[in-house]
């Protein structure tokens, strides 16, 4: 009769200790999933605020861009590019057939030559100054956009700067507290009962 208590007893145990390790087990998988879950959810919630700051830069701006005079200015230059370009293809053409004459002319022609080509530059528009308009508005437009991308750069780096977790505090016993030692810290504690003295143990 002992004997069949004694054993009961143990196998009743046992399904306790079973029940333990089970809750324990579901314990520390739930306090991993809403970890997961918590980690997961502050992602999002960065990625939002985020996109909020970009958005409101980059709204900032293009309202700067889609303004009369941004428009103006963006038609001016260009205007400027377009004519720049006619130029440019008529020096090439003018430049080559300099580069030729140099090369193939015989020296009794050279000087009909060199009075043909010189009416030729004449005619040309050799200024390479950019209009007025533009030469004066454009450099704010380029500085405008260099803060943009400072400013969008500053976010990232905020950005990081918040997903990076802190170290969490390590509790540290010294040699000289002996033992039987408890160390407090943000609500967490630790003891140490080594009969040897707690000697860096963390």
């Amino acid at each position: 009769m002992v004997t069949d208590l004694t054993s009961q007893s143990k196998s009743d145990e046992d399904e306790v200790k079973g029940l333990a390790n089970t809750l324990t087990d579901v314990e520390r998988k739930m306090e991993q999933n809403i970890q997961e879950l918590d980690i997961r959810l502050k992602v999002i919630d960065s990625c939002q605020n985020l996109c909020v700051s970009l958005v409101t830069i980059c709204n900032e701006q293009k309202k700067l861009l889609t303004s009369l005079n941004c428009k103006r200015l963006m038609k001016s230059m260009a205007d400027a590019k377009k004519k720049f370009r006619e130029r440019l293809a008529r020096v090439k053409l003018l430049r080559r057939i300099v580069s030729r004459t140099v090369v193939a002319c015989p020296p009794p022609w050279m000087m009909r030559a060199k009075r043909y080509l010189q009416n030729r530059v004449k005619t040309l528009d050799l200024s390479t100054s950019l209009p007025a308009d533009v030469e004066r508005t454009s450099l704010p437009q380029i500085k405008d956009f260099n803060n943009l991308v400072r400013r969008i750069r500053s976010e990232l780096r905020q950005q990081e700067q918040r997903q990076k977790k802190p170290e969490e505090p390590k509790f540290t016993f010294h040699t000289n507290r002996g033992y039987n030692v408890n160390l407090e810290m943000n609500g967490q504690s630790a003891e140490c009962q080594s009969t040897d003295g707690c000697r860096g143990i963390q």
